[in-house]
C-alpha cells in the first residue's frame, strides 16, 4: 500500500508547487502560501485522493477501505487547515 502511495504521488502532476518535498527551500514561503495557491493544492489533493481510492479498493478489504477512505479525508482537511494558518502567520502585516 506505501509503495503504491509513493508511486501515485510521484506520478501525479502537482501543479501548486505545495506537495513538494520543501516547498520553502528558496525561503519565500509567502509567495508559495497565496489563496489562490492554496486553492489550487487542495482541488489537485482531492482529484489525487480520489484517483488513489481506486487503487486502494484493489488492496485493502472493504473494511480497511472505509477506514482508509476516513483517514485521507481528515489528512487531506488537517493538512489544508495547516496551509491556510501558515498563510495567515506568513502574510505581509497590513497596516
Amino acid at each position: 500500500m506505501i509503495q503504491a502511495l509513493s508511486e501515485a504521488r510521484n506520478s501525479f502532476n502537482w501543479t501548486s508547487g505545495l506537495n513538494q518535498q520543501n516547498p520553502a527551500a528558496n525561503g519565500d514561503i509567502a509567495s508559495l502560501l497565496t489563496e489562490e495557491n492554496i486553492n489550487k493544492f487542495v482541488q489537485e489533493r482531492e482529484q489525487f485522493d480520489q484517483q488513489f481510492l481506486a487503487r486502494a479498493q484493489q488492496i485493502l478489504t472493504p473494511e480497511q477501505f472505509t477506514a482508509f477512505q476516513d483517514y485521507q479525508k481528515t489528512q487531506r482537511q488537517m493538512q489544508v487547515a495547516g496551509l491556510r494558518m501558515a498563510a495567515q502567520m506568513y502574510a505581509a502585516p497590513s497596516h
